[in-house]
């Protein structure tokens, strides 16, 4: 159906600099086949200390197969639709490269964007597909004298499903939701340094991201209160 080249712009630095593959084909029962490839590119430049103390490990290169549901399938379609080609004879030092090859000419999409918003999640749901990665959890409390509130948002990629549970009661949000929730919440800046592993009982909002780190807001994660407030 269609095949997707992408490699991080020429101002990306080692060890965040990659390049990906994914081969995306409609498979019985009309679900989605993907072939996925990362490379990581330049971390001969690095010694081992500098590309551990960013986070990375030593072989974070992937090739995965599998398939995902028809949700995904319909999704792909649909971008495939949207998409017109571009004249792009030479990149500018800051953009990515896009390469999409659907049986024809390759081509620069006009909206990448788009492609790079929908890689970004298919990526998350084939990590998640394939047990390298846990499905989405965050944790919100708040600590008042009336008591405590606590909400529960769960995401799966893979699944295509997100849920809110609040004061009991558990509903259902569109999953083109998740990229508000993302925006709100993962746009704070976190200080690991000052988390706590279990949650306080002191007055305030705090918040959980799946591990065994609690967050308050204001002090050990710092971002506009409205932001998290509009979750709870």
């Amino acid at each position: 159906m269609i095949n997707i080249k992408f490699q991080t712009s020429a101002l990306q630095p080692a060890p965040y600099a990659y390049a990906l593959q994914l081969d995306l084909k409609e498979d019985k029962g009309k679900t989605l086949a993907y072939d996925l490839e990362i490379e990581f590119l330049d971390r001969d430049s690095l010694t081992e200390e500098e590309i551990l103390e960013e986070g990375f490990t030593l072989s974070d290169d992937l090739r995965l197969k599998g398939s995902l549901p028809q949700t995904w399938l319909e999704e792909l379609k649909t971008l495939i639709s949207r998409t017109e080609q571009t004249e792009k004879d030479e990149l500018e030092e800051n953009e990515d490269l896009w390469l999409l090859d659907t049986g024809k000419e390759p081509f620069y999409p006009k909206n990448p964007r788009q492609w790079a918003d929908f890689t970004e999640q298919i990526r998350q749901a084939i990590l998640e597909d394939s047990g390298l990665e846990k499905p989405l959890e965050i944790t919100l409390a708040e600590v008042s004298p009336a008591g405590k509130k606590t909400t529960v948002i769960r995401g799966s990629f893979a699944r295509q499903t997100l849920i809110v549970e609040k004061d009991g009661t558990r509903k259902s949000l569109r999953w083109n939701q998740l990229n508000a929730l993302l925006r709100d919440l993962y746009s704070g800046d976190l200080n690991y340094d000052l988390a706590a592993t279990r949650l306080k009982n002191a007055e305030g909002i705090y918040l959980n991201f799946g591990d065994e780190y609690w967050f308050e807001l204001g002090k050990s994660y710092i971002n506009k209160p409205q932001k998290v407030r509009a979750w709870l």
